[in-house]
């Protein structure tokens, strides 16, 4: 079971390649690793190069920190997990506890 937070996803933001391999997001991982790269070598370029390069460097963040969180999502579901609740809560942990509580209610 995972939960996953709806909205701009702080860790995305902050991590970007770091956070897509550790959520198992290898190709976009990947492919941002390889982005910032290929600019450390272009960084001897043109001014119009480095401001380009300023642009896709909060591009990247940007697009993780609003798009993180369903990329992840949707990892998940070609995983065939399945969405079980939308829960409002402070933390994924007590998203986690409201949901065990509302099953054993159930259950009980």
């Amino acid at each position: 079971m995972k939960v996953i937070k709806q909205g701009w996803c702080w860790s995305a933001f902050l991590l970007s390649f770091i956070w897509a391999f550790i959520k198992g997001l290898w190709g976009i991982g990947s492919a941002i690793l390889m982005m910032f790269i290929v600019m450390a070598f272009l960084r001897d370029l043109s001014d119009l190069l480095n401001g380009s390069k300023f642009i896709v460097a909060m591009i990247i963040p940007i697009a993780l920190g609003l798009r993180g969180s369903s990329l992840y999502e949707g990892k998940l579901k070609k995983k065939d997990y399945k969405l079980v609740d939308i829960i409002t809560a402070r933390s994924p942990a007590m998203a986690m506890n409201f949901w065990l509580e509302k099953r054993v209610q159930t259950a009980g």
